[in-house]
């Protein structure tokens, strides 16, 4: 293989980034001095087949699959607005020198046996340990089982009579193409069956010791001294023992013992681990993945393997011993320091909003829908293989240094701090109509494109854009005026599907002819950027734009990837290739690009007056706020010293009623007391007053209530209790209330009152005159 081939290239990325000064003084409300609103009206014609979906709901999806029906509302054929603005706002984007910040931050995975710099596969065969996984109560836990035990088929077979060793063997039953027999699954439910997994082993020293592979080794044994379980994983492919020569192909399995106390996993961990086995694409999942994710979620434990970093946190896992380590390096890590600036705007942004977790802004250019206007035909049902990016393909994705063909040195990738993305991605359109490319069932996607020649229109009003805002837009629509250029738009890109011509049809409501807007535009980002027309940027867009003769290396093609044949994939990083820019491949036109539009004699007056604009600019719109800003805050300004006069009142008033209901609790006290008083004197006044009281329980109320009232007991008194106690006394009746009476019980406050002399001798003279 001379090159890599593929039907993408890459857009370099730019250290610069053009921040535009009134970026964060957006306001809707408050319009610009220069700000402007109009329409412009838009026509697309498809110069090839183009395709996209209809719209589905998500169970929709899960129910029946895609529709391969062409987006339809009312009998008439549409693109959704939101599918043209992302394809417009790209172009604005690189063309305006903006953040590449619209991108997944994933941190990708690598199983390279190929590259022992990038997969150290002796380093990792020392560090990987064992563990099982599982979710509980919404957070997922290790139980970390330390260095993993191995244990050969012949071992298995010969304790559980089961056929691992033969099946195994090449010409045993094993089919290396069969994707179930390669799987962990298989070994479980087709040979090993319903089988204890649990076991004691003895570990013992192999024939040969290997001073590179610390791995230990053991044999089952019912009075073993370690307890542990049964592990498989898949099977890459046969295994070969060849008389003279040496052996190839698995033959041990694992063993995991008894595991420590869980850990709580970090939710990176989980995240990276899910993304390594492509949990975001169910077409790409493994019969394994498959399982194990069925298990995990239904609570159970599985097994997977682990590294730890220095300090002995859980770095990375996968379902076998030699798993996708984790990159060091997420996607946007290896971004420009200024394409990491979430606080600041770029042009994109200003003008078409963001989301972000700093904030928001809402955009100020709106596309409509684009309906189609001529007699549109779906053509036959087309059936090929749209393959998803690969990001973790460092040959193309991560820019290489690359001298005479080849890559000088190591491959740069995602574990080094000082490598960069290949750039923004794009599809070259197609010169000559549309290709083909099939793959296994699983990957095939059905769809029924519309034929060539296709029209839509579509209206695309903005709303207080500024003069260089509207030139950055029409630059965008038409790639700034450069002719026999065009836009990719809808499914299948890749094949040559959805190439459009874009052509503007209105231009209502503004002050200025297009060509003006777009050479404002020009001077402006020309003086941001001291070259603009000239940078590589601008010159691998508009190459990608425009139709080539793309043959030999620029031929727009994917590798194969047969796992019975060659693999281009991996033969490409064998012979240290990587994927060049669009300009560098043979056939690729590079002086075909874009031509200015200012005049030579207006240029540099005209850059100039830019460059001024941009210095005013910068001081007039240094504080960052807004005329909406400035007044919002001055209404928070007003609210809050309302509110603040509003507590101010709120607590004096509290405090007058706090007071009023002190008053009024300290007067209820007083007039309680004194009331008390009147009781008591008028209790004092009459005396003790026992003559018609009977019962015991009324009569010691009386007794009790007067002493606590201040009264003091005389002679008189001493002989109205005496009195008292005797009709009380007479008036017992039960044997119980007798008994208490002969034991004392009922004299206890009567002894307080009279004294135990006293008492003794009534209880004695009340006890024996009954």
């Amino acid at each position: 293989m001379q090159y890599i081939k593929a039907p993408y290239n890459f857009v370099p990325v730019s250290d610069s980034v053009v921040f535009p000064e009134w970026g964060n003084v957006v306001s809707h409300d408050i319009p610009f001095k220069d700000g402007e609103s109009g329409t412009i009206r838009v026509k697309i014609k498809a110069e090839s087949p183009i395709f996209v979906r209809n719209g589905q709901s998500p169970k929709d999806m899960e129910n029946s699959g895609p529709t391969p029906s062409f987006s339809k509302h009312k009998g008439r054929y549409f693109i959704p607005g939101s599918s043209i603005k992302g394809a417009i706002r790209n172009v604005l984007e690189i063309m305006s020198f903006g953040k590449m910040d619209r991108i997944n931050n994933d941190r990708y995975a690598v199983r390279d046996f190929e590259n022992n710099n990038l997969y150290p596969k002796t380093n990792l065969i020392k560090e990987v340990q064992a563990g099982w996984l599982y979710l509980q109560d919404g957070k997922y836990k290790l139980e970390d089982c330390g260095k993993p035990g191995r244990i050969s088929h012949i071992e298995i077979d010969k304790y559980y009579q089961t056929t691992f060793r033969n099946f195994f063997l090449v010409g045993g039953g094993f089919k290396s193409n069969d994707e179930e027999h390669k799987s962990a699954k298989f070994k479980y439910l087709k040979i090993f069956g319903s089988k204890s997994l649990s076991n004691t082993f003895n570990e013992y020293k192999p024939e040969k010791e290997n001073n590179v592979d610390p791995r230990r080794f053991f044999t089952i044994d019912p009075s073993g001294t370690q307890k542990g379980t049964l592990v498989f994983t898949g099977q890459a492919g046969p295994r070969k023992e060849p008389e003279n020569g040496k052996a190839s192909g698995k033959i041990y399995e694992f063993i995991f013992f008894e595991p420590k106390e869980p850990i709580v996993l970090p939710d990176a961990v989980i995240e990276n681990f899910f993304f390594a086995y492509y949990e975001y694409d169910k077409t790409q999942w493994s019969k394994d993945w498959e399982w194990r994710r069925e298990q995990l979620f239904a609570g159970e434990k599985i097994p997977v393997f682990f590294r730890k970093t220095s300090n002995g946190k859980i770095k990375d896992m996968g379902l076998s011993f030699l798993y996708k380590i984790a990159y060091e390096n997420a996607v946007k890590e290896v971004l420009p320091e200024n394409h990491k600036q979430e606080t600041t705007p770029d042009f994109a942004e200003t003008m078409l909003g963001y989301i972000q977790n700093t904030g928001s802004l809402k955009g100020r250019v709106h596309f409509s829908h684009a309906i189609n206007t001529n007699d549109a035909q779906e053509i036959s049902e087309q059936n090929e293989a749209l393959s998803s990016p690969k990001a973790s393909y460092y040959p193309n994705y991560i820019e290489q240094n690359i001298k005479s063909g080849k890559v000088a040195g190591d491959y740069q990738t995602f574990m080094y701090n000082n490598a960069n993305l290949s750039g923004w991605k794009r599809y070259p359109v197609h010169k000559d109509g549309t290709k083909n490319n099939k793959g296994t069932e699983n990957v095939m996607t059905n769809f029924n494109p519309l034929q060539t020649g296709a029209e839509f229109e579509l209206a695309i009003r903005v709303h207080n854009l500024r003069k260089v805002e509207i030139g950055a837009l029409l630059s965008a629509l038409t790639f700034h005026k450069t002719p026999d250029t065009y836009h990719t738009l809808g499914m299948a890109k890749p094949l040559g599907y959805g190439k459009s011509s874009v052509t503007i049809e209105g231009f209502e409501d503004f002050v200025h002819e297009q060509e003006e807007y777009m050479k404002s535009f020009e001077a402006y980002i020309t003086a941001k950027l001291g070259k603009w027309i000239d940078s590589e940027q601008i010159k691998e867009l508009i190459a990608m734009a425009t139709e080539q003769e793309n043959h030999g290396d620029s031929a727009l093609e994917y590798m194969k990837m047969d796992m019975n044949d060659k693999n281009e994939f991996v033969e490409a990083k064998k012979q240290k290739e990587a994927l060049r820019r669009y300009t560098k491949l043979q056939q690729i036109q590079a002086n075909s690009g874009m031509k200015s539009l200012l005049e030579e004699n207006e240029r540099q007056e005209r850059i100039a007056n830019s460059n001024q604009a941009i210095a005013k600019e910068k001081q007039e719109f240094a504080t960052g706020e807004s005329l909406e800003a400035i007044a919002q805050k001055k209404l928070d300004d007003t609210e809050q010293q309302l509110k603040n006069r509003f507590n101010e009142s709120k607590q004096t008033l509290q405090q007058e009623v706090k007071d009023l209901l002190d008053k009024i609790e300290q007067d209820k006290i007083t007039i309680n007391k004194q009331i008390q008083r009147k009781k008591e004197e008028q209790i004092l006044n009459q005396g003790l007053n026992l003559d018609e009281v009977s019962d015991y329980k009324n009569g010691k109320e009386k007794i009790e209530q007067y002493l606590k009232n201040g009264g003091k007991l005389n002679d008189e008194d001493y002989q109205k209790i005496k009195d008292f106690l005797k009709r009380a006394y007479a008036n017992v009746t039960s044997k119980k209330e007798k008994r208490r009476w002969d034991k004392f019980n009922k004299w206890t406050l009567e002894k307080k009152w009279v004294g135990p002399d006293r008492a003794k001798e009534w209880f004695e003279e009340i006890i024996n005159t009954k």
